[in-house]
């Protein structure tokens, strides 16, 4: 039986909840919606359908529309400016994990498509044996779902 280990990709791997607030926030602000971190610290590691769902409760229809479509290429566009900040002991775990015969998979929240193209914007890529993005299941966390998956992935067992 392969010796897996699952990492989460935002706030474990990257610093990218500050990049991903900022992003949001310029796509509110331009549709006058009146959207702070407050509203947005509840949602994070949440799926984008849970986030989306909240603010069509609390906000204009019409707005959060176009945000979904807007907010999408404003944290593409940061994040390919702006790369996240890998996390402090990140390279060096997942070296000593490759050296010790361990594989490894990302599960994230965050679509398949970022998921990616962070890793190879990083450099990190190579440190994976798979990696699955909340895009690809059906339940979002905390619901087990995407970890089973994940280690299904490289040929791992769930207990």
């Amino acid at each position: 039986m392969n010796k897996v280990v699952v990492f989460d990709m935002d706030g474990l791997m990257f610093d990218t909840e500050p990049l991903y607030y900022k992003a949001n926030q310029k796509t509110a602000d331009a549709l006058s919606i009146p959207f702070d971190y407050s509203f947005y610290e509840k949602y994070i590691g949440a799926s984008e359908t849970d986030f989306f769902q909240a603010m069509f409760d609390q906000f204009p229809k019409n707005n959060v529309q176009q945000f979904i479509i807007d907010s999408k290429k404003d944290v593409e566009d940061l994040l390919s400016s702006e790369p996240p900040a890998i996390k402090k002991g990140l390279v060096e775990l997942l070296a000593y994990l490759k050296e010790q015969g361990y594989k490894t998979v990302v599960a994230s929240s965050s679509e398949r498509k970022l998921v990616e193209k962070l890793l190879e914007m990083t450099d990190l890529k190579g440190y994976f044996d798979a990696y699955i993005g909340g895009d690809e299941v059906a339940k979002s966390k905390p619901h087990p779902e995407i970890f089973q998956k994940a280690v299904q992935l490289v040929g791992g067992c769930t207990v």
